[in-house]
């Protein structure tokens, strides 16, 4: 059985910055060999699969995650396993382009320990345009994400 996550579930851990650059966008588009040119050349905006670079550096925001008590959840970071990742883009957001920084804020949606003694928690996290040569663009949400992370026995605690 299970514990008790209720107490955790919606904890909000710490967010994580990432500042867009064009060359990294157009290598990206090149490396997964997209043909359309607005992912490509000198002023490219990003592809949706570019979400994986500033999203995942947040799935390390669990790290953060505490027990009621105020101890860490996570004993070993090098017992952490991606499980997944799905990415929503809300109607009308903005283009991600060259200059543009971004804030990733992860939130606990699921935890739950699995039968093989796994860890499997659920993030919500939610990137924003912190910062952007457009002032349009400040403040809007650029992507949600769904990310799954698996913690291995012996890399966890819970109280």
């Amino acid at each position: 059985m299970s514990p008790d996550f209720s107490n955790l579930i919606g904890q909000t851990l710490k967010p994580s910055k990432f500042k867009v650059k064009a060359k990294k966008l157009a290598a990206f588009a090149e490396s997964i060999q997209v043909k359309q040119p607005e992912y490509l050349g000198d002023d490219p905006i990003a592809h949706p699969a570019y979400a994986n670079a500033y999203v995942l550096p947040a799935l390390m925001g669990v790290t953060g995650a505490k027990n009621p008590d105020g101890s860490k959840i996570i004993t070993n970071p090098l017992k952490i396993l991606h499980g997944g990742q799905g990415y929503t883009f809300p109607k009308g957001a903005p283009p991600i382009k060259d200059g543009d920084k971004l804030k990733t804020t992860p939130t606990i949606k699921n935890m739950e320990v699995k039968k093989n003694g796994m860890l499997l928690i659920t993030l919500e996290t939610k990137t924003e345009i912190a910062d952007s040569k457009d002032e349009s663009k400040k403040g809007k949400v650029a992507c949600i994400s769904e990310v799954g992370v698996v913690v291995m026995p012996g890399g966890f605690e819970v109280k």
